[in-house]
């Protein structure tokens, strides 16, 4: 079961990355997540280095969402 699974990640992943419409709107709005993140809270400071990896995963997933359609 698992090498079925990456046979198919792969081949999807393949197919994406010729086209790259996909991938572009991805990076971007994955960008544009982190970048509105970092004008909500303070710059530096504690706060800001513990909520950092959380920021990257929710823009890493908002941006997976997108692709979807």
């Amino acid at each position: 079961m698992t090498r079925a699974l990456w046979t198919h990640l792969v081949k999807d992943i393949r197919i994406e990355w010729r086209s790259r419409e996909a991938v572009n709107s991805m990076l971007f709005f994955a960008l544009l997540v982190v970048v509105l993140f970092s004008l909500a809270f303070p710059v530096g400071g504690e706060f800001s280095q513990k909520i950092s990896g959380g920021v990257i995963c929710v823009a890493t997933l908002f941006a997976s969402m997108s692709a979807l359609n």
